[in-house]
């Protein structure tokens, strides 16, 4: 009994400390909106997140029939960059005037590493390993990305 309580107590621990470094708390989750307003041949993305500002956000998108017919090619004119401000908003005004008519998905999405500001890097990792939360997913190399889409219809 007196080797067993020893291990029992390292077990129980162990277990605390490793389900305590993986979860992550709600205020701690990376979170990320995007919401578009299309005005003629403009298109407006904007939102809010809770990355840190001046955090860039990559926005890139579309054409479902264009992609049906060829396979996925990003729109003319993308992929643009949006600054993420100190409230945690962020817009981008698109030209769609040469954009393929029908229903289109828009991405925005936090790419860390490279291209982001060395505050930004220090906060989230190279490669992220610091994002946590629902939105958050990794992609084929590794790296935790933050991303988030939104489907328009472009034209009649």
């Amino acid at each position: 009994m007196s080797r067993i309580l020893p291990r029992l107590t390292w077990i129980v621990i162990c277990t605390v400390l490793i389900i305590s470094s993986t979860s992550c708390s709600d205020e701690d989750a990376a979170d990320l909106s995007a919401s578009v307003a299309v005005d003629g041949v403009s298109v407006e993305v904007f939102g809010s997140t809770n990355l840190l500002p001046g955090s860039r956000l990559s926005i890139w998108g579309w054409n479902h029939a264009e992609s049906a017919r060829a396979g996925v090619r990003i729109l003319a004119g993308l992929p643009m960059t949006a600054m993420v401000n100190s409230n945690g908003s962020y817009s981008v005004q698109l030209a769609a005037g040469s954009w393929p008519p029908g229903m289109t998905t828009i991405v925005v999405a936090f790419y860390p590493g490279s291209g982001q500001p060395h505050h930004v890097i220090e906060r989230y990792g190279q490669a992220g390993h610091n994002l946590r939360g629902p939105k958050v997913r990794e992609d084929s190399d590794g790296t935790r990305i933050l991303d988030v889409s939104v489907d328009l219809v472009i034209g009649d």
